[in-house]
């Protein structure tokens, strides 16, 4: 599973490649249909999370700790940064958003 709090190298996607740095989130928080009263067992969980800098993932990167997070969690997971977001309702997700850890 991908370490996101622990510092450890990530593996290179080449072999002779130098390490990266492991994935830090800072912040991690529910949003979207995870927050809404019709939220029930086949709705997906909407993670918004925001990393240390230095330490944002890639896209690939991102798309495996969510499928490790589906995994876990037995659900479908959408994983996104705020930065991800569209500018037109970033700010209205970030602000209803419930947090979940902060470092």
């Amino acid at each position: 599973m991908t370490v996101w709090n622990s510092g450890r190298a990530c593996p290179s996607t080449t072999p002779s490649s130098p390490r990266s740095p492991a994935p830090t989130a800072s912040a991690a928080s529910l949003s979207r249909s995870a927050l809404r009263d019709d939220f029930g067992p086949g709705s997906d969980i909407d993670l918004l999370v925001e990393f240390r800098p230095g330490h944002t993932p890639g896209l690939l990167h991102l798309a495996q700790m969510e499928l490790e997070l589906e995994d876990a969690l037995g659900r479908p997971v959408e994983l996104r940064t705020p930065e991800d977001l569209s500018p037109y309702f970033r700010d209205q997700v970030t602000s209803n958003a419930r947090s979940l850890y902060a470092a």
